[in-house]
């Protein structure tokens, strides 16, 4: 009776358990996709998927280690002739240290995952935003001079404000000071 009560929370967690793994492989594979151009397999295979984490993170040498510390703290177990032995290339103390250390820098490993793939991602979208809006404002070489050719007249009526102003005696323009020639007209001042 207690088992058919705990059977709905197994469920529950063991439900969670595989949408966290899909989450965390889509993220290793988009990640592969955003940093080397194609999504990668390994991203889905148990194990595996902890060398694509090292790469993808810091280097292929740390997803190596991962494997092989990973490795190293398993527990295996042969049956013979019905007789079931159970063997670890670790003592049991330092097989729960190490897969412990493996669990906390896996941890760590994905979160700088997470932190590189948003950074990639929001990049990605600033510079597509950069693109549409230049694409969407048609700035071709000529109109992007132009731009430039405003800007810079505004930055200078900008400077000549600070300027006392005088006007031109042909057209009664403003005009600075220092101006030899009138910028509405174009007559000479003296």
């Amino acid at each position: 009776m207690k088992y058919i009560i705990l059977a709905p929370v197994f469920l529950i967690i063991g439900i969670v358990f595989i949408i966290i793994y899909v989450l965390l492989a889509l993220l290793l594979s988009n990640l592969n996709k955003q940093i080397y151009g194609k999504k990668s397999i390994i991203a889905w295979i148990p194990v595996l998927n902890l060398y694509l984490l090292g790469k993808l993170t810091v280097n292929k040498l740390v997803g190596i280690i991962l494997i092989v510390a990973n490795l190293i703290s398993y527990n295996y177990s042969i049956t013979i002739n019905g007789v079931e032995k159970t063997y670890s290339l670790l003592p049991s103390s330092v097989r729960y240290l190490v897969s412990g250390i493996v669990s906390i820098v896996t941890l760590v490993l994905y979160g700088m995952a997470i932190a590189k793939y948003i950074k990639i991602v929001s990049k990605d979208a600033i510079n597509n935003s950069v693109k549409e809006n230049s694409q969407s404002n048609n700035n071709t070489d000529g109109n992007k001079k132009v731009i430039e050719a405003e800007i810079i007249k505004e930055e200078k009526v900008e400077e000549k404000t600070n300027e006392v102003l005088v006007n031109c005696r042909n057209c009664g323009a403003p005009i600075s000071q220092g101006d030899s020639y009138c910028q509405s007209c174009g007559s000479r001042l003296s």
